[in-house]
């Protein structure tokens, strides 16, 4: 009866009043002002953009009042149409929508023709096609790579590399072009300083803002590691194929960051979404961080802090080194996920993704497929018709 009321108020054209707020929020209509929802126009074009509320259909199809399919019923019955919607089909038809506005490619997916960096994935960095585990190896690729940038910083700051005299101008240029390099070295020295580079791009107070700017790209822009190598974790860590496994399993990755890349399958009839770490991540922590920990005692001692900061270097290498260890076990982010869902239940404009447990493992996550919108993509955001100004 209530979802019978609900169909005939849009279609008898009553004022949203009509309903109670109860009751659209039973259908997932929650768009009363007292809280983070939809406005009308956003209810309308969720539900109705096609006719059915699935914005993947025929865009010819008819439109009913509020976009909800309806159908008569043979008379007699008692009523003239019937919803043949429930709260597990707007759930779904919430999703389809949130993934229609926020649909966006991943980054090495975007063909502009400029050759993409690789990132190193197991140690021994550019030596990694001797197949062979070295310290020695990659101490020298993480220390070349350091002089080099030290060097090129010294060079930025003689005069006489200035052609016509040294200016603010020409300075900020070449800090630029650094900065680039900078970030293109940190992708090919692999996982460990891709992290790195990701926390010290928020530090305006360390970095001039060119390198933050380049930093900043390491949030999002990452290359993947071969899928065949994705996949053979999979397998390796959940015991069987990927095929036995899963009706449908996309090998393309979705997207990719520092420690690992997504993808998405459909498992038993859920969508859902693979988190898969890049090999030889513990290994190569170990080699790493033993570097970084004297890079950054060398750092404490030549720091001026003439800007008068408070930097404390080693502090800080312990805390990323302690961060970095924790994070290459999945179970453990699945847990804080679970704590956060549960810390958070109360809340309806709080959505956590639920765990697969079953098929988790320390080097695999698997969780539900949850489309969503980058906070920093408005125009997207307003069309969705969040209020961010309670967001």
């Amino acid at each position: 009866r209530s979802k019978d009321r609900l169909v005939l108020a849009v279609l008898e054209e009553k004022s949203s009043s009509a309903l109670t707020e109860e009751e659209a929020r039973k259908f997932g209509l929650n768009g009363s002002a007292s809280r983070l929802g939809y406005d009308d126009a956003a209810v309308e074009a969720y539900l109705g953009s096609n006719g059915n509320g699935n914005s993947n259909s025929n865009r010819s199809a008819s439109r009913s009042g509020n976009g909800a399919s309806v159908k008569p019923v043979p008379s007699g019955s008692g009523t003239s149409v019937v919803s043949g919607r429930g709260p597990g089909e707007d759930e779904r038809r919430r999703k389809e929508r949130v993934e229609e506005i926020g649909r966006e490619d991943a980054w090495f997916k975007r063909s502009d023709g400029e050759a993409m960096p690789k990132v190193s994935v197991v140690p021994g960095g550019r030596w990694n096609r001797f197949k062979t585990y070295s310290t020695i190896q990659r101490t020298l690729e993480i220390w070349g790579s350091v002089f080099a940038f030290i060097f090129k910083v010294w060079l930025n700051n003689q005069k006489f590399t200035y052609r016509g005299g040294m200016t603010e101008e020409k300075r900020v240029m070449r800090r630029k072009v650094l900065a680039k390099w900078l970030k293109e070295s940190i992708l090919r020295l692999g996982p460990t300083f891709i992290k790195i580079g990701q926390q010290f791009s928020t530090r305006v107070d360390i970095l001039p803002k060119e390198y933050v700017d380049q930093l900043s790209e390491l949030q999002d822009q990452v290359p993947p590691f071969p899928s065949e190598t994705a996949v053979s974790t999979i397998e390796e860590e959940l015991g069987a194929s990927v095929n036995e496994i899963f009706e449908r399993f996309d090998v393309e990755p979705l997207a990719a960051a520092s420690l690992g890349q997504v993808h998405r399958a459909c498992l038993n009839g859920q969508e859902v979404v693979l988190k898969v770490q890049r090999p030889g991540l513990k290994e190569l922590f170990d080699i790493d961080l033993k570097n970084l920990r004297v890079i950054a005692e060398y750092l404490q001692k030549v720091d001026p802090k003439s800007d008068g900061a408070k930097r404390d270097w080693v502090a800080i290498y312990d805390e990323c080194a302690n961060v970095l260890y924790q994070e290459i076990d999945y179970t453990k982010e699945a847990f804080n996920a679970e704590k956060f869902a549960e810390n958070f239940k109360n809340m309806d404009y709080v959505k956590v993704p639920e765990i697969y447990w079953e098929y988790t493992t320390p080097q695999v996550l698997t969780m539900e497929y949850v489309p969503g919108i980058k906070i920093n993509r408005i125009q997207q955001i307003d069309k969705l018709g969040l209020d961010r100004k309670r967001c």
